[in-house]
């Protein structure tokens, strides 16, 4: 797979950014990826992304997903 990133600040909120992209990345169905929730706390999440410049590395559906500065990458 190659790795692919993006800004955050598109239309849908960023953990169905996320969702969407990984499935996108993977060739499948979003249905057929785990549950983000079961992952990582996406409130808090959502809240350390929103409070300035950071870097968030988890993973997720076996890739690492890397939050860096308003960036998004799929690894």
């Amino acid at each position: 797979m190659k790795s692919t990133s993006w800004a955050i600040g598109s239309d849908q909120s960023l953990l169905e950014e996320i969702v969407y992209r990984v499935a996108r990345a993977n060739d499948c169905e979003v249905s057929d990826l785990p549950i983000l929730y079961e992952t990582i706390d996406v409130e808090a999440l959502e809240a350390i992304c929103n409070s300035g410049p950071v870097k968030v590395t988890f993973e997720y559906a076996e890739n690492t997903i890397v939050i860096e500065n308003g960036i998004v990458t799929i690894l």
